[in-house]
């Protein structure tokens, strides 16, 4: 049976454990994919040397299973920005919200304040129509004219009579 292990190093620019990890599971997958193509197409290993399957087939296999990683890694990472994009339009909207929010309380405030002097004018009015039909301010207008006239013609008399 034919089983091809490719060993690779990281590249020079990324030779941490974290990329070192990354290649070997990357390369774990490959080899995992490899094995379940031979088992889905070629039957068993062992079948598989007997099989007429090339390598050059189960390469070129390989990489279009390769591209469709990739493919699917381009649409996760689509996805991925939609969500941010996305998480950023709720972030403006609480802060749209908020503003609203404000603005009601700003709002509700006036009228609140608005009905409570509509009331006290009420109030005042409701005074105000009781004194004028209760004719008090008119009977003491009445009065002062009286007293006014009385008191001119007194003086009147005072001066004529020297």
């Amino acid at each position: 049976f034919f089983f091809f292990l490719m060993i690779r190093r990281p590249p020079r620019s990324t030779q941490s454990r974290s990329s070192a990890a990354s290649d070997v599971y990357k390369r774990q997958s490959q080899e995992r994919s490899l094995y379940d193509f031979m088992m889905k197409f070629g039957g068993t290993p062992k079948e598989k040397s007997t099989s007429t399957t090339s390598f050059e087939e189960v390469a070129e296999d390989m990489t279009i299973i390769e591209e469709d990683d990739a493919q699917r890694d381009e649409a996760i990472h689509e996805i991925v920005n939609s969500m941010n994009k996305l998480a950023n339009l709720f972030k403006q909207l609480n802060d749209v919200v908020i503003e609203q929010g404000t603005l009601l309380d700003r709002i509700d405030y006036h009228v609140e304040q608005s009905l409570q002097n509509t009331k006290a004018a009420n109030k005042e009015l409701k005074k105000t129509i009781e004194l004028q039909k209760s004719g008090v301010a008119t009977k003491c207008t009445y009065i002062l004219i009286g007293m006014i006239i009385f008191l001119l013609a007194v003086l009147l008399l005072k001066h004529a009579s020297r």
